[in-house]
C-alpha cells in the first residue's frame, strides 16, 4: 500500500503544531498531565494533522524563502503563546486565591510541587489549582478549548501574521486575575481577617495570654472548616472563570 502526503499538508501540520505547542506544554489544562516528551510531540502532531484535515488548512500561501518561512514560524509561536498565556491567567486566579488563603490561615510555610510550573507552591494554592483543572475537564472545557483553537485559524489564518492579534485585550485580561482570585478567596479571607482583629483586641486586653499560639490554632481550625464549606459554592465562580477564558479566546484573535 502506497501512501502519499502533499508537501503543503506537511508544512501546514508543522505550522499548526507550533500554534498548539505552547498550550500543550505550559497551560495547566494539558501541561499539568505528566506524560513522556515523545508522546506529547506525537499527540501535538496528530492533533495538528486532524485540524488541518478538518479545517482544510492550506500552507500554499506560506513563503518558500527562508525569511518568509521564519516569519511564519515566529508568528505561529507568538499566537500560540498568547492563547496559552490567556488560559494560564484564568487558572492562575485559583492559585492566587489559594496563596492568599495560605497566608491568612498560616499554611504559607508548607509547600508542595506544582505540576504546572514545576515549582514549590503553597498547600491550598496547589489544591485549588488541581481542583480547577478537574472541574475544567468535568465541564468539557477541553473540548471548548480545542474549538477555540480552531476558531483562531478562522480569525488568524495559518501563516497570515499577527496583525489581528489583540495584545491590548491580553493585557487587560491579566488584570482580571486579581478580581477572580479575590472573589474566590473573599468569604474565607474576610472571616479570617475578623479573627485577626479579634485576636489583636485580646492581645491588648489580656497581655498575659499567648495570643500568637492561640491564633495559629484557631485560624487553622476555622480556616479549614470554612474552606470545606465554601468549596461547594466555588462551582459558580469557577464557571465564570472558564467563561472568561473562552471569551478571551474569541476576543484575543478578533
Amino acid at each position: 500500500m502506497h501512501i502519499s502526503i502533499a508537501v503543503s499538508v506537511i508544512v501546514a501540520t508543522m505550522l499548526v503544531s507550533l500554534r498548539l505547542a505552547p498550550l500543550f506544554l505550559f497551560a495547566p489544562v494539558f501541561g499539568s498531565i505528566s506524560l513522556p516528551g515523545h508522546f506529547r510531540v506525537f499527540f501535538i502532531l496528530a492533533l495538528s494533522f486532524l485540524l488541518v484535515a478538518a479545517l482544510k488548512l492550506d500552507a500554499g500561501a506560506v513563503p518558500t524563502d527562508t525569511a518568509g518561512l521564519t516569519r511564519a514560524v515566529v508568528s505561529e509561536l507568538i499566537i500560540g503563546a498568547a492563547i496559552a498565556t490567556g488560559v494560564m491567567i484564568g487558572f492562575a486566579a485559583f492559585a492566587f486565591a489559594g496563596r492568599l488563603l495560605d497566608l491568612q490561615i498560616g499554611f504559607g510555610v508548607a509547600s508542595l510541587i506544582d505540576f504546572n510550573t514545576r515549582n514549590s507552591m503553597p498547600l491550598i494554592g496547589t489544591a485549588l489549582s488541581m481542583m480547577a483543572v478537574m472541574m475544567f475537564y468535568l465541564a468539557d472545557g477541553h473540548h471548548m478549548l480545542i474549538r477555540g483553537i480552531a476558531y483562531s485559524f478562522e480569525r488568524l489564518p495559518l501563516a497570515g501574521g499577527i496583525n489581528g492579534l489583540n495584545v491590548g485585550f491580553l493585557i487587560s485580561f491579566a488584570g482580571s486575575l486579581f478580581s477572580f482570585g479575590l472573589i474566590l478567596a473573599a468569604p474565607v479571607a474576610l472571616i479570617l481577617f475578623l479573627i485577626d482583629v479579634g485576636m489583636a483586641v485580646m492581645s491588648r486586653t489580656m497581655p498575659q495570654m499567648n495570643v500568637f499560639m492561640l491564633g495559629i490554632s484557631v485560624k487553622v481550625f476555622i480556616g479549614v472548616i470554612l474552606l470545606a464549606i465554601s468549596v461547594r459554592y466555588m462551582g459558580a465562580i469557577a464557571s465564570k472563570v472558564f467563561q472568561a477564558i473562552f471569551g478571551f479566546l474569541e476576543q484575543v484573535v478578533s
